[in-house]
């Protein structure tokens, strides 16, 4: 047993994970915890709090390491979480672009940690921005890297509901 623990069977039990994450939340402020920015950006995406995840995300994207890359990651998907909450088009647009360059930057070395990733929400940025080809061709670069994790399965169902 790790101090401080509470084992999962004895702990407390929450109706969602976003109540789950605004306790985190709570217990990091009350502990006076700031965390990692990828982690707390995580907590602050799944509490529902996604401008200050973004805020968060990008304080941490120019960290070093795996770090770095998690916090460019998790930006990626917090701008792209804004992006569907919008109901404007163009704003829309705008935000997804945003998340598209972020992945972009994501992991710019070819064998970095996170690169076949990279290239699946590059792909799934490009699916939903309408460029179907330029999806594809990362999917299969993201499948081949991805060999061995979850990767291919998730790939296969994104080129299904595409239509390929």
């Amino acid at each position: 047993a790790i101090p401080g623990l509470t084992p999962p069977e004895t702990g407390p039990r929450f109706e969602t994970a976003q109540a789950r994450a605004t306790a985190v939340l709570d217990e990091m402020t009350k502990r006076d915890v700031e965390g990692p920015a990828a982690f707390r950006g995580r907590v602050l995406l799944d509490a529902g709090q996604v401008d200050q995840a973004i805020s968060t995300y990008r304080a941490g994207q120019n960290a070093k390491g795996i770090d770095g890359v998690l916090a460019r990651e998790g930006l990626g998907i917090a701008l792209e979480a804004k992006a569907a909450q919008q109901t404007e088009p163009a704003a829309r647009q705008g935000l997804l672009e945003e998340s598209l360059a972020a992945f972009d930057a994501m992991q710019p070395d070819e064998a970095g940690p996170r690169r076949e990733y990279m290239l699946y929400h590059q792909g799934r940025i490009q699916a939903l921005i309408g460029k179907r080809t330029e999806a594809k061709a990362l999917f299969e670069k993201a499948r081949e890297l991805g060999a061995g994790t979850e990767l291919p399965e998730l790939i296969e169902q994104r080129l299904a509901a595409m239509g390929s």
